[in-house]
C-alpha cells in the first residue's frame, strides 16, 4: 500500500512539473488559452513546493530508516527522491540565472535552419537569439529596429530566446 501511495505521489509531482513546463513555454509568448493567467501564477509555485515536499519526504524517510534500521525497503524511493531533488534544485538554480531584457535591436542575419538570429542592440552589443518559427516571416535584415523582449542567462548574456516583438522602428531612407 505504501509503495502505491508513493508511486501516486511521484506521478502527481511529475504531472505538476509537466504542467509547469508546458505553461512556462506558453506563457513566454503570452499564450493563456490552455492555462489562464491565474493558473499561470499558481503554477509558478511548483518548483518551490516540489523541491520542499521532496526534501521533507526524503528527510522523513531517512529518520524512519534510522529509527527502524530498515534501509532496504526505502533505498529505491530515497534514490528517486534524491534524483528528483537534484533535478528540481538544478531547475531552480537555472531559473534564478535567467533574466528578461527588453530593448531595441537591429537584426543582422536570420538562420531558418537553426531558428536563430544574430542581432545588435542599440548600444552595439551583439546577440544570438533563438526565435519561434512563426515570427520569421515578420523579421527583416534591412536595418529595421525592433523593440523586443528576450530571456537570457546571466553567464551568457549575448545568447537567449526571443519572447516578444513589441514594435518596429523603420529605417530612415537616405535622400
Amino acid at each position: 500500500m505504501k509503495k502505491c501511495v508513493s508511486g501516486i505521489v511521484l506521478l502527481l509531482l511529475g504531472f505538476l512539473w509537466f504542467c509547469f513546463l508546458c505553461n512556462r513555454v506558453m506563457a513566454r509568448y503570452g499564450i493563456y488559452e490552455v492555462f489562464s493567467y491565474s493558473v499561470n501564477e499558481s503554477l509558478s509555485l511548483v518548483p518551490f513546493l516540489g523541491l520542499g515536499l521532496t526534501l521533507i519526504w526524503a528527510i522523513v524517510l531517512l529518520v524512519r530508516g534510522f529509527r527502524q534500521k530498515a534501509w532496504k525497503p526505502l533505498a529505491l524511493l530515497l534514490a528517486v527522491l534524491a534524483l528528483c531533488s537534484a533535478l528540481q534544485f538544478t531547475w531552480l538554480y537555472r531559473l534564478y540565472q535567467t533574466t528578461s531584457v527588453t530593448t531595441y535591436v537591429t537584426i543582422e542575419s536570420i538562420n531558418s535552419k537553426t531558428l536563430t538570429l544574430r542581432a545588435q542592440t542599440s548600444d552595439g552589443t551583439p546577440l544570438t537569439l533563438r526565435y519561434p518559427m512563426l515570427v520569421e516571416a515578420f523579421l527583416k535584415t534591412d536595418g529595421t529596429a525592433y523593440y523586443i523582449s528576450y530571456e537570457t542567462n546571466r553567464f551568457s548574456p549575448s545568447q537567449g530566446t526571443l519572447a516578444m516583438v513589441w514594435d518596429t522602428l523603420e529605417p530612415v531612407a537616405d535622400h
